[in-house]
């Protein structure tokens, strides 16, 4: 874990007006700001909407010099969906992207998602923070223990930060948990008070300077997982950019020690190849050669949406007729 600890909270509506200035002075250097939802929580479909005190908060946070990241509160449970959500952050974040110094963070912890097989739950969050990233903003993943644990494929996120909510009683911030990979900031408790704001606020502890315009250092320094050194360099891609493919019924994960093929990305859909190289080299994870799957067609429609992003073998795959 890093040396570094800065002191931060996150912040919505809920807390009202906020003097910024003394929250500044009570030695906060960082703030998470809500700056929108998916939708009710009791509606099934979404309607995303901007926190009514976004504006206000994070002009007045960056002019009182504290750095400003800020969330969304995730509520579509479709590729869709989670797609419009995504688009709609970045909309309305242009406006203020000179003041986002820390990450844009996606908060993933409505029940809806327990009923979801983990890998779908991981495949929605990478369409999120896909969007967002090429929006030109570092993503995020808030989580509390339990998604993290239980209801989250973290084996295909090893790329994104993680914001982790997790409570120890009594509440203290002295031993940072070491349970999650890539923890860089840490939500310790729900009960904070802090100079300038009226009741209780979460309070966070960030393990990394975001606002140095450097990148976390960790084992896997890329955005993306990297391609692995391959001595067959010379392995030829079957399949070429815009190609329809499908899955092959023996094929159980997308590549070796990947992750797991849901069924209905194998029976609900075909393919496109959007993607055979990353930074113009080869992909190999596993050891086999791999290609990004970025779109895909519905069987029972026949129509082209969004797709499950996820690198896979070219052996796992079939060219369609």
């Amino acid at each position: 874990m890093s040396s570094i600890r800065l002191n931060g909270i996150d912040v919505s509506r809920w807390q009202g007006k906020i003097d910024w200035q003394k929250v500044r002075q009570s030695g906060v250097d960082f703030a998470f700001i809500k700056c929108s939802q998916g939708g009710s929580v009791s509606a099934a479909a979404i309607s995303p909407f901007t926190d009514s005190y976004f504006k206000t908060n994070i002009e007045g946070a960056y002019a009182a010099g504290v750095q400003c990241g800020v969330y969304h509160y995730l509520t579509g449970t479709t590729h869709e969906d989670v797609i419009k959500e995504a688009e709609y952050v970045a909309r309305i974040l242009a406006p203020y992207k000179s003041m986002i110094s820390f990450p844009v963070a996606l908060r993933f912890e409505e029940s809806r998602y327990t009923v979801f097989h983990k890998t779908y739950n991981a495949i929605l969050i990478r369409l999120f923070t896909d969007v967002i990233r090429n929006a030109g903003y570092a993503p995020m993943l808030y989580a509390p223990k339990s998604f993290l644990k239980n209801f989250i494929d973290m084996s295909s996120l090893g790329d994104l930060d993680v914001w982790y909510a997790r409570y120890y009683a009594p509440r203290s911030c002295g031993k940072a948990p070491d349970d999650i990979p890539k923890i860089t900031v840490w939500q310790w408790t729900g009960s904070g008070r802090v100079d300038g704001i009226s009741g209780c606020v979460n309070l966070n502890v960030a393990f990394f300077d975001y606002g140095k315009k450097a990148e976390p250092q960790t084992e896997n320094e890329n955005k993306e997982p990297p391609a692995e050194p391959a001595e067959n360099e010379s392995d030829e891609n079957p399949f070429s950019l815009g190609d329809v493919v499908t899955i092959k019924e023996s094929a159980t994960h997308y590549y070796d020690s990947g992750a797991v093929i849901p069924a209905w990305v194998k029976y609900d859909y075909d393919h496109i190849v959007t993607k055979d190289t990353y930074y113009n080299k080869k992909v190999y994870k596993g050891g086999s050669l791999c290609i990004l799957l970025g779109k895909k067609i519905s069987r029972k429609t026949g129509k082209t949406v969004a797709g499950i992003n996820m690198w896979i073998a070219v052996e796992n795959l079939n060219k369609k007729k």
